[in-house]
């Protein structure tokens, strides 16, 4: 496993981009040269680590996933069976969303609320270990321990779910990889190094479980110090020098108007790192529904033309109540022609139909 080097890393190689608001599978071919092979649907694996360590009422200091991973240690990750998201789908892309709420369903069956259920619950805990001290001593030593023990055992259950959650969140995790370096040595059979990268690539578990992936693969693992994982302007720093040195480099943005004419900026939660994506990333969009072919073809819907409206065709909204009238009584009267149409405007006005 490579870590921090000074040496060159050759393209191509796979990227696996893991944080708290990014999961991208990326084949990188040069800088500024991607085809993305996966992403997340919904959560990334660092925002459901810190929902779940939320959920358990731990202590996320430094952050949620840290604190989950600590108190993953201690657990048992087949205490609860969560089932892996998207097993039945063949592509890269990851869903977090669903397991997060499995985890929540489970924390509420087992501990009570899911958010904040650990923290109120060891507050419970410890208020009842004061009122103990306050009687007797004999009561207060027996209420003492029972409340030790309970302390305890909800302290197991918290660390077994966390367990249980990591195992499956990684498992979802290595079953996209190992799909992506198919899909990236059909295109690149060159192919080498698995960089892995972003905040969660800092935790150990999901390091082993990514090295086992490389060593199968005969792939070199490429991973930078866990120091360096999270810090934001090293990996922002890095990129601008690597597009400065090929001379991709953009003009300065215009200042603001003098006038005080409002600037309007886009913003979005995850911005995309290129639109060139993997053909077998994008599969056909089909109809969730089945023919049914006993239907009349009267009764069929009629199927929409992508073509350009002919503004020649009058929209009924655009339609005067005169107009309208006009042309009901001309279909009335089984005549399509123009003429017809006139002629039915006409008798309609002598009636006096207002708009």
């Amino acid at each position: 496993m490579a870590a921090g080097g000074s040496e060159a890393l050759p393209f191509p190689f796979l990227c696996l981009l893991v944080s708290g608001g990014h999961n991208l599978l990326v084949l990188v071919k040069g800088v500024g040269s991607y085809v993305q092979l996966g992403t997340t649907l919904d959560d990334a694996l660092g925002e459901a680590y810190d929902k779940v360590a939320r959920m358990l009422g731990l202590d996320l200091k430094p952050n949620g996933g840290a604190a989950l991973e600590a108190i993953a240690r201690q657990g048992n990750p087949d205490a609860f069976a969560f089932g892996v998201p998207m097993k039945k789908y063949g592509n890269c892309d990851f869903s977090y969303a669903g397991l997060k709420t499995s985890v929540r369903l489970c924390i509420e069956k087992n501990l009570g609320s899911a958010e904040g259920a650990g923290k109120r619950a060891t507050v419970d805990l410890q208020q009842q270990a004061t009122a103990a001290a306050a009687a007797d001593s004999a009561a207060s030593s027996s209420s003492s321990a029972a409340a030790d023990d309970q302390q305890q055992q909800q302290q197991q259950m918290k660390a077994d779910i966390a367990a249980s959650f990591q195992k499956v969140a990684v498992q979802h995790l290595v079953m996209r990889l190992k799909r992506a370096i198919t899909w990236a040595r059909e295109e690149c059979p060159e192919l080498q190094h698995l960089v892995v990268a972003g905040g969660v690539a800092s935790n150990q578990y999901v390091r082993q479980q990514v090295a086992q992936v490389a060593e199968v693969s005969g792939m070199q693992l490429v991973v930078p110090p866990a120091r360096w994982c999270t810090d934001n302007g090293v990996m922002v720093g890095w990129a601008g020098v690597e597009r400065y040195r090929l001379g991709l480099v953009q003009p300065p943005a215009p200042q603001l108007p003098a006038d005080g004419t409002p600037e309007w900026v886009e913003l979005r939660p995850r911005w995309p790192l290129t639109s060139n994506k993997h053909a077998k990333s994008m599969p056909p969009v089909l109809s969730m529904k089945k023919p049914d072919n006993n239907k009349h073809a009267k009764n069929m819907p009629p199927v929409l033309s992508m073509k350009k409206p002919d503004k020649s065709v009058v929209s009924l909204t655009d339609l005067t109540q005169q107009e309208l009238a006009a042309r009901s009584a001309a279909v009335a009267a089984g005549e399509s022609s123009p003429q017809a149409a006139a002629a039915a405007a006409a008798a309609a006005a002598a009636a006096g139909v207002g708009s």
